[in-house]
C-alpha cells in the first residue's frame, strides 16, 4: 500500500530546553535549579539577535536526564546536549542552529542506570565531571572507555 509523505516541517530545527522542577534536595536534582529558565530565555532572544529562522526554542518539562541538565534536545536530528552557561549557548547557536554543525563537547549520551546507590552517567564532556558534581560526591571512572560519573 503506498503511504503518504510527511507533511512539510512548522521549523527547520525544534529546540526543547528543560525547564523541569523537583522539590529542592531531590536526589536527581533538576534543571531549572541549574538555571535552565535563564538560559532558555537569553537563547531564545540571541536566536532572534542572530536572525536564526524557522526555529522554535521551546520550554519543555522532564527530559529524564536529570543528573546531566540543564538539557536540551534539537530536532529533528534528535541531538542532545547538556549546558552549563551562556558562552554553552552561544556556541550551539552559532555552531548547530545557525551553521549546521555540532558541538561535541557538550553532548549526551544515554543514562545508564545501576543496581543500588550508583547512577553511571556517560557523557563526552571535556570538563567532566562538572565542580558541582564533585562537590557532591561524585567521581570519574572509565567504563568501556567511556567516561562516566558515579554519584553516591
Amino acid at each position: 500500500m503506498p503511504t503518504q509523505p510527511d507533511p512539510p516541517l512548522f521549523y527547520r530545527l525544534h529546540v526543547f530546553c528543560c525547564t523541569n522542577t523537583r522539590p529542592q534536595g531531590h536526589p536527581r536534582g533538576c534543571c531549572t535549579e541549574k538555571g535552565s529558565e535563564k538560559l532558555r530565555n537569553y537563547m531564545k532572544v540571541r536566536a532572534k539577535e542572530l536572525g536564526i529562522a524557522d526555529t522554535r526554542i521551546n520550554a519543555a518539562g522532564c527530559l529524564d536526564r536529570c543528573e546531566l541538565g540543564p538539557t536540551m534536545v534539537i530536532y529533528p536530528e534528535g541531538v542532545w546536549y547538556s549546558y552549563r552557561d551562556t558562552a554553552d549557548i552561544d556556541e550551539i547557536l552559532e555552531t548547530h542552529l545557525k551553521g549546521g554543525g555540532r558541538v561535541a563537547r557538550l553532548f549526551e549520551t544515554p543514562v545508564l542506570r545501576a543496581p543500588q546507590d550508583e547512577v553511571h552517567l556517560l557523557m563526552a564532556r571535556s570538563d567532566f565531571p562538572h565542580p558541582e558534581e564533585r562537590r557532591n560526591g561524585a567521581s570519574r571512572r572509565m567504563h568501556s572507555g567511556n567516561p562516566i560519573l558515579v554519584e553516591r
